[in-house]
């Protein structure tokens, strides 16, 4: 028994000894292969760490900090290297990649909810995940049944902004965050969560859960492991809050698909016609189940995986985009007036219900929309997990193994792309500025074979807000209110809200 131990104990040894080797071997050589690249001050174990602070707005200032060292930043956070790039040549090489396109691991925090959805897979399962769900957000007949999904969730959001007419100023945000949640839910699965008026839903409050702790779990290296997190308070709610996710969006998906065999014929299974024919409403969850039917689809698991990765994507993103252009419109008076003529010219009556075509047609709005993208970038930063060495053209080698963050807020408010960056100015994406613009010098949907793929669709649920805000109020500086502290959580924010006054029109 003594042998039979000690020879157990002499191979944990070995295999102790090979992982410690493989791993000290790993790292020094990405030390070697970044020995002349520039790096904030560093510390024993945990690196650069402490550079970034623990709050959004320390994290999004740090990255401003890197940005000044070089087009290429080195940060180790522990024992994970992170290279931080904000040269555009830089960004454009590892974007327009079709071999980099596996995210970085800091998306792993994403799997428990998510699965292996579009977001976040990678190589032949990403391709076809993409294959399949691009025209579901780029088909006209479909992002045309998505405005009215718009228009009647918008509807209910100017009633309760109509109920803040006369205060001295209130805080926005919350208001567009609920009123995004229905839209994306009832874009994506096809049922009223009713967000604006039962703000207590269990499956309202459950996302804003997860959201938040996805960010606090990602601020804390010790959370981590899997393991850990699990063990902590924070991981058990979580999942106490994932359940109740997970089993509305699985009843949903369940009950459509019986509704389907049951022969309830809803969306696009007309006979002789295609998945993307039909003019009638046609949601998210109806065209994975038309793909799926016709046996090149999605399981029953990836359908639920891509709904709730919907969900996440389109929640957060949309209502900060909505909120920051209301912070821009309600700071630069002049831009709001010219999007007000643009509307007034456009309908003659608050009463006329904007169409798709309309919102194609607010050329002076998307300017202001796109301005704020840029001056307050919604995504600051992507990341992409380097599977090879990449000789970067800074002339700076990236070594398999670590991660690059691609700061694309540095990359907006760079001066040679854009003179003048601290000036709000929605002229710069006007048809003649905009000619000759390198893609990649303005990219807040990302860019390349992983670009956003509901950018239209994100967009359009902009303009819609914005334009019904604008034609029926007033948007005006806050009476003794907080300054907003902008910060970057899982997406761009202010941290003490976003307050304003509204008065009607």
């Amino acid at each position: 028994l003594v042998k039979m131990l000690s020879a157990i104990l002499l191979g944990l040894i070995i295999v102790l000894f090979f992982v410690w080797y493989n791993f000290f071997s790993n790292v020094a050589r990405m030390k070697r292969l970044t020995a002349n690249m520039p790096k904030p001050k560093e510390y024993p174990i945990i690196g650069a760490a402490l550079e970034f602070g623990s709050t959004s707005d320390t994290i999004l200032q740090a990255y401003f900090r890197l940005s000044k060292l070089g087009p290429a930043v080195q940060a180790w956070i522990g024992p994970e290297l992170y290279v931080v790039l904000t040269d555009i040549k830089d960004i454009e090489m590892i974007l327009q990649s079709n071999t980099v396109l596996r995210k970085a691991h800091i998306y792993d925090l994403l799997q428990p909810w998510l699965g292996n959805g579009v977001l976040s897979s990678a190589g032949d399962v990403w391709r076809k995940q993409r294959r399949i769900l691009t025209p579901a957000f780029h088909f006209r007949p479909i992002l045309e049944e998505f405005c009215v999904v718009f228009n009647h969730n918008i509807e209910t959001l100017i009633q309760k902004l109509k109920e803040q007419v006369g205060k001295p100023g209130f805080n926005v945000s919350p208001f567009i965050s609920l009123c995004s949640l229905d839209i994306v839910a009832e874009s994506s699965m096809g049922t009223k969560v009713n967000a604006q008026k039962e703000s207590e839903n269990k499956f309202v409050t459950a996302i804003g859960h997860l959201a938040f702790i996805t960010l606090y779990r990602a601020l804390r290296p010790w959370l981590i492991p899997e393991f850990l997190f699990k063990l902590s308070p924070s991981g058990r709610l979580y999942y106490q809050q994932l359940k109740v996710v997970h089993d509305y969006v699985g009843e949903v998906v369940r009950k459509r698909v019986e509704e389907r065999k049951a022969g309830i014929k809803v969306v696009n299974d007309l006979p002789g016609e295609s998945v993307y024919s039909n003019k009638r409403k046609a949601l998210f969850l109806d065209t994975l189940l038309n793909y799926n039917e016709n046996g090149v689809g999605l399981s029953d698991e990836e359908i639920k995986n891509e709904v709730n990765t919907i969900m996440f994507a389109g929640y957060d993103t949309s209502s900060s985009s909505v909120s920051f252009v209301l912070y821009a419109l309600m700071k630069y008076p002049d831009v709001q007036e010219k999007v007000y003529k643009e509307l007034a010219d456009m309908f003659k009556s608050k009463d006329i219900v904007a169409t798709y075509e309309d919102y194609q047609n607010m050329r002076y709005l998307e300017c202001v929309i796109k301005e704020t993208m840029r001056a307050y970038t919604i995504v600051p930063y992507v990341g992409r997990k380097m599977e090879e060495d990449i000789l970067l053209p800074s002339g700076y080698t990236v070594p398999a193994g670590a991660s690059t963050s691609l700061f694309l807020y540095g990359l907006h408010m760079n001066e040679e792309r854009f003179p003048d960056p601290t000036k709000f100015d929605p002229e710069r994406f006007n048809d003649e500025q905009s000619t000759g613009r390198s893609p990649f010098a303005f990219c807040p949907f990302s860019a390349g074979p992983r670009n956003c793929i509901g950018q239209k669709f994100a967009m359009l649920e902009v303009k819609a807000m914005i334009s019904e805000i604008v034609r029926n109020f007033k948007i005006l500086p806050a009476i003794n209110c907080p300054e907003p502290v902008i910060g970057s959580e899982l997406v761009l924010v202010s941290r003490t809200g976003i307050y304003l006054r509204l008065e009607n029109r």
